[in-house]
């Protein structure tokens, strides 16, 4: 679920139901389960895929893969109109460092990718998530094993590098409003605005719509692979696969003759 705001024909008249709904605004968000949607916010010409790293794993067995997954990133306002904040995870990530990694925030049993998959946050610049943009932000990254059999339609959909976005299933804990108004008594809103708008990925989305909520705190339940999410800051960073490929054509590993050789040389024909 998203809030919904209605559309108005000035700026002006968006700002006053704003400043009068605020309060109501504010409960509602922090009612939701929130998950991501099928909508990416706008990011202009910094948006770029991210060239997901694959790595071969002597540990691994066959048909399974490791995944490390960026699930959310901050200082990015998403399409519910909400900029993460750095730290908003702390209290979540000190409570529990494992997490579900889920199919499309789906709690179900087939829709499971990992049941505990270990969580925390990483500094990272945009660069090293592939955006041609100055600055840092805190990736929330997930470390997750899947098995072919647990999940055969995501572990073909990793294998495949077709998983671009994620997305974490939250519920906000600590909010604050932004907003873009000249008017005295908004001046709290408007410091908000100032503070955050400069330091963002995206200011000019912000700047156009002229308000956005900061999280400064989410209480994290869940991240999933999604198609595509509210924040698209959201890639696959590696796959890690076994060192023995399978045999496409048959779906088996390429059997190891080694020890049968052995046997075979040591054998003396008469």
């Amino acid at each position: 679920m998203r809030i919904q705001i209605p559309e108005f024909s000035t700026k002006e008249e968006l700002f006053d139901y704003l400043r009068k709904n605020h309060d109501a605004i504010i409960k509602e968000k922090k009612s939701l389960q929130l998950e991501g949607i099928l909508h990416k916010a706008s990011l202009g010409a910094a948006a770029k895929s991210y060239p997901i790293q694959q790595v071969l794993d002597t540990t691994l067995p066959p048909d399974t893969i490791r995944l490390k997954t960026v699930m959310n990133t901050t200082m990015v306002m998403d399409s519910h109109m909400d900029v993460h904040d750095n730290g908003l995870w702390n209290k979540s990530l000190s409570d529990n460092p494992f997490f579900y990694h889920l199919q499309e925030h789906k709690a179900q049993f087939d829709h499971v990718i990992d049941n505990r998959a270990k969580a925390y946050v990483q500094t990272m610049t945009w660069k090293d998530l592939g955006i041609d943009a100055q600055g840092t932000t805190e990736a929330l990254v997930f470390e997750s094993t899947l098995t072919k059999d647990k999940n055969p339609q995501m572990y073909q959909e990793y294998k495949s590098l077709n998983v671009n976005n994620h997305s974490v299933g939250m519920r906000y804990i600590k909010l604050l409003f932004a907003m873009d108004s000249t008017d005295p008594q908004d001046a709290q809103y408007k410091e908000n605005y100032d503070n955050y708008v400069s330091k963002m990925l995206n200011p000019d989305e912000a700047k156009s719509r002229g308000y956005f909520w900061i999280v400064k705190e989410a209480a994290l339940s869940e991240g999933s692979a999604v198609l595509m999410g509210s924040n698209v800051i959201t890639p696959t960073l590696q796959i890690f696969t076994p060192s023995i490929q399978p045999d496409l054509s048959t779906g088996k590993s390429e059997p190891d003759y080694s020890e049968l050789k052995e046997v075979l040389q040591s054998i003396k024909f008469k």
